[in-house]
């Protein structure tokens, strides 16, 4: 999951590759998805381990937090890459998201 730092990161990032953008928050809702997921899994393990003894099956409800958050990952590092493909960078200074190959400005608040 990913925070960013400005407005002017959020927008520019946006600007620079929509399909990145979603991947993002895509890899964001994801993220969400694991947290809840690995509670829901531990509560049924523990439940059925104290209710009829554990058994190694019983790992397999990891299987869904595991998945998700490898999905989110790799949501994640295909956002970064498209960006980065396209050289956007950020100008801290000036607040402003930068296309390195046209040099225009892509977001300025």
């Amino acid at each position: 999951m990913y925070m960013w730092s400005s407005e002017n990161e959020r927008a520019g990032f946006k600007k620079c590759s929509p399909f990145g953008y979603f991947l993002v928050e895509t890899s964001s809702f994801l993220f969400a998805g694991v947290i809840i997921s690995l509670f829901v899994a531990v509560a049924i393990i523990l439940r059925d381990s104290f209710s009829s003894g554990f058994s190694f099956r019983l790992l397999g409800f990891l299987l869904l937090p595991i998945s998700c958050a490898s999905a989110s990952f790799i949501c994640d590092w295909v956002a970064w890459f498209l960006v980065r493909r396209k050289a956007l960078f950020m100008i801290t200074r000036r607040t402003d998201a930068l296309g390195a190959r046209t040099n225009e400005s892509v977001a300025h608040f």
